[in-house]
């Protein structure tokens, strides 16, 4: 099936906005109308839970991928309706998918330009130009923009350069690049953060009225260190902007969960007690002498609309290549992962897993994960302080410490601080590690 190619104007007037509104509102209308009936002709789902699919693209280069594969994953319940069937229904949820998610995926892309849409890569690549932009990226540029420019904050949407130099290494066949190792890696990786401190170089300019994105860059010689990419926050970003297109067409039992811990669940239950039950599982040991297995340390549940994420540097599992573990030659333990601070441009591992979720009607993915990536990158002592402070009752926040050493043991030293839980049913064997934060 043909994929809908979303149309951007420069729109100078409300009533022009109006009528253009009408205009492509009238096509959509008609262009999912006539797929609905046609490509229920092709494919007979069955009444339930269902993974919904996306078709491969092609990009610049030649490669042809499906957009957000083993990233994110997008499941709808599918039921017959008193206007359409159980066929025509599925044909709607794919299609909206279909349409929303290949915007979201050109748009947010930090590495290629295409014709369809003025992407993330076109404005890093053409800096102190005025670009019209999809409505998707002008939102979701805004936010991380200033998400940036808090005091101390540990995102920064210009620091691609960080999370290319770190996933390059997590593929790596060897760790010793790594800065603890390689002084060119650690010079390197300096001198991005160097020049991402220099913040009075570079900033967005946004102007609303004609929906544009300036990228002033002051000083040229910075452009090699900088690039815009959504990074930690990618999939939060695409997930909060596919949630928000499904919710403006009423469509609304289904969920979302990403590789990276991020999950979105739409407001309408099929469930019968309308809870979503949120397990903690570590891939961890027992002791020394145990091998590493998936323990469910406990779970809780949270009714209404749920949206949260979890960051983790334990490994998720045996085939796990996002992080890795070394030891420097000073006998010092060092896991890296991509959760890093852009301040200093390196992943702290103080805290070993964090989760942050909420199921306040207003809450945005994009927001609860950036607290989470905050909780991440904080001391221990910091991080009890943070969440201490937290006073939204709907947010749900845990972490977990242990003994710092690399052998993954839930020893004594191992506790799981939480706030906001009331709900908790906690395996008998760990019931003594767990500490009310209040």
């Amino acid at each position: 099936m043909a994929k809908t190619v979303f149309i951007s104007s420069n729109k100078k007037s409300i009533i022009k906005r109006i009528v253009l509104f009408g205009v492509f509102f009238l096509i959509a209308v008609i262009s999912l109308t006539y797929g609905v009936h046609s490509c229920a002709q092709q494919y007979q789902p069955q009444e339930g839970l269902q993974k919904i699919e996306l078709d491969s693209i092609r990009l610049p280069n030649d490669e042809v991928v499906t957009p957000f594969e083993n990233e994110i994953n997008f499941y709808y319940y599918i039921e017959k309706t008193d206007d359409y069937s159980i066929s025509e229904n599925f044909t709607i949820v794919s299609e909206t998918y279909q349409q929303i998610a290949y915007a979201a995926y050109l748009s947010f892309h930090p590495d290629y330009e295409f014709d369809e849409y003025k992407s993330l890569a076109y404005i890093d690549h053409h800096p102190n130009e005025e670009i019209q932009v999809s409505e998707f990226l002008y939102d979701a540029l805004y936010d991380a923009y200033q998400k940036t420019i808090v005091e101390n904050s540990p995102y920064n949407v210009f620091s691609g350069k960080i999370y290319d130099f770190w996933e390059e290494l997590m593929y790596s066949n060897t760790k010793n690049p790594d800065p603890a190792f390689s002084s060119n890696s650690q010079q390197r990786l300096a001198k991005i953060v160097a020049s991402l401190n220099q913040k009075e170089s570079y900033r967005l300019e946004f102007n609303p009225e004609k929906r544009t994105i300036t990228y002033v860059l002051s000083d040229e010689s910075l452009k090699e260190d900088l690039k815009l990419d959504l990074n930690v926050l990618y999939e939060a970003y695409v997930i909060q902007t596919i949630a928000d297109y499904f919710k403006s067409y009423q469509l609304q039992k289904g969920y979302f969960v990403s590789q990276n811990g991020y999950f979105l669940h739409l407001q309408d239950y099929w469930t019968q007690d309308k809870m979503v039950e949120l397990a903690i599982n570590i891939y961890a040991k027992e002791n020394e002498d145990e091998d590493y297995q998936t323990m469910r340390i406990g779970s809780f549940t949270i009714d209404g609309r749920v949206v949260g994420s979890t960051f983790t540097n334990y490994y998720l599992s045996e085939n796990d290549g996002m992080k890795y573990q070394i030891v420097s030659d000073e006998n010092v333990p060092i896991r890296r992962h991509l959760y890093y601070d852009a301040s200093t441009g390196y992943p702290l591992t103080n805290i070993r897993y964090s989760r942050i979720y909420s199921n306040n009607p207003s809450a945005q993915l994009v927001d609860i994960s950036y607290d989470n990536l905050k909780l991440m990158t904080l001391s221990k002592e910091d991080a009890y302080a943070f969440v201490q402070s937290n006073e939204d009752q709907q947010k749900r926040m845990l972490y977990i410490v242990d003994n710092g050493a690399l052998n993954d043991v839930i020893d004594k030293q191992w506790l799981i601080y939480y706030q906001n839980i009331d709900s908790f049913d906690i395996e008998e064997t760990f019931q003594d590690r767990f500490v009310v934060i209040s």
